[in-house]
């Protein structure tokens, strides 16, 4: 039996993260890929979020705790708590 897809995902992502921050960059495309088919069109709209302006980052001082603004297509602004909780409609719905 095949494992889950969100832990295939899951480990893509533990990867991805890894090889970017490697000097230079290595493997990134294929994973990026890999992420593609295992979530569609979610995830090539996200990247797109990304890619644009519309990410801002608030990191606590004491704790070093991160919260991500993001503002979506239509303008709306969801809150991300990496690796935990998102207040967009993907994230409960698909």
């Amino acid at each position: 039996a095949f494992p889950p897809a969100d832990s295939v995902g899951q480990a893509c992502f533990e990867e991805l993260e890894r090889a970017a921050s490697a000097n230079p960059p290595t493997g990134t495309d294929d994973l990026l890929l890999s992420l593609g088919h295992i979530y569609g069109r979610n995830f090539s709209k996200a990247l797109e979020v990304v890619d644009g302006p519309g990410v801002i980052c608030y990191q606590g001082e004491v704790t070093g705790r991160r919260v991500f603004q993001v503002t979506g297509h239509n303008n709306e602004v969801y809150l991300v708590f990496p690796r935990h909780f998102c207040t967009c409609q993907s994230f409960h719905f698909d």
